[in-house]
């Protein structure tokens, strides 16, 4: 019959599409928001990071500089007639691993020397 008219339920096109536009606006704004909580994540790990290698260097310098100590007392118990000032210079020219074939080198055999009883003094 012609008074059967049907109410329009459908959602116009400009409703839809500024729908759309206000989903693709809110997720581009998630998006953001994600990006940056990243960035700024990363930045805090850095400077975790950073700071860790800075411990770790400093206490790499600590143990070198004890390194170099005990290899000039090294030195100046396995060659008694030295003093302390040759020690460091034979120790500065010498790294580690090649302090067995300097004193091999220098004639002594300071692995299974024990340590000499009469020392001069320094003074």
């Amino acid at each position: 019959m012609a008074t059967d008219v049907m109410p329009n339920t459908e959602p116009s096109m400009t409703k839809l599409v500024g729908g759309i536009i206000d989903d693709t606006q809110r997720l581009l704004k998630q998006q953001v928001d994600l990006v940056k909580a990243d960035i700024s994540r990363e930045i805090k790990d850095a400077k975790e990071a950073a700071s860790s290698m800075a411990l770790a260097g400093a206490l790499l310098s600590v143990g070198g500089l004890l390194l170099a100590f005990m290899l000039v007392h090294l030195l100046d118990w396995a060659f008694p007639n030295l003093t302390l000032w040759p020690a460091t210079g034979s120790s500065a020219a010498c790294s580690p691993p090649r302090v067995e074939s300097c004193s091999t080198l220098a004639g002594r055999n300071w692995t299974n020397s024990p340590r000499p009883a009469n020392r001069r003094s320094r003074g």
